[in-house]
């Protein structure tokens, strides 16, 4: 129970505070900009669906513009769904993924407005994705590589706002920082992330300007 005494010392008053949402740390006076690495950097989801099109798999009418489930296997059959968990827990997979198009110049032009930090989940399936995502930054986006977290709680990161295209709720009730969706076809109306901004590469910077505090 948290509260506190009276002057008197004789009333012990319930205090029911706000969260406490601690003062985000710019250490070079920029706003901070947690930056998902799957899907706002990487291609993930394209690089799958790639696969499940070569296989000619049965996707229920969805393709990689219109599927509605976070994860995409929620589309296919059971044995096909293993077949593609098979192929996203291979060794290089995180190694190999091409890059978002629009993401370098994007990045480029963000880091004039922001301190970017790049803020990934690593996959438990996947026991090389550590490396594989530490080696993909440092090739693709060689000023972010020594700006790399891979966290499975974002919510337990500070910074102004996270760019991410499925942040889980519960992270967003912890986190300090404003989230922002990475456009894609699963986290639109029909979703939990609807009503959150939204952003893609090409869009106007403004849509993460307004989240600073």
């Amino acid at each position: 129970m948290t509260g506190i005494w009276t002057e008197e010392g004789s009333d012990f008053i319930v205090a029911n505070p706000k969260p406490y949402k601690r003062q985000v740390y710019r250490p070079n006076d920029k706003p901070v900009l947690l930056l998902d690495q799957d899907e706002p950097l990487a291609m993930w989801d394209d690089t799958w669906w790639n696969w499940v099109e070569k296989f000619g798999m049965d996707t229920n009418g969805m393709t990689r513009d219109t599927f509605t489930a976070r994860y995409a296997t929620e589309h296919l059959n059971e044995r096909d769904a293993l077949i593609m968990r098979h192929f996203a827990e291979e060794a290089h997979w995180y190694h190999n993924l091409p890059v978002t198009p629009g993401a370098q110049d994007g990045v480029a032009e963000l880091e004039k407005h922001f301190d970017i930090w790049v803020c990934t989940k690593p996959t438990a399936a996947n026991k090389s994705c550590y490396q594989g995502k530490s080696d993909w930054i440092a090739e693709h986006f060689p000023s972010l590589h020594e700006k790399l977290f891979i966290a499975p709680n974002k919510g337990m990161l500070q910074g102004d706002i996270l760019l991410d295209d499925a942040p889980a709720i519960e992270w967003i009730e912890q986190g300090n920082w404003a989230p922002v969706i990475f456009s894609k076809p699963f986290n639109q109306g029909h979703s939990v992330w609807a009503d959150y901004p939204h952003f893609s590469w090409g869009d106007d910077i403004g849509i993460l300007l307004d989240q600073v505090k």
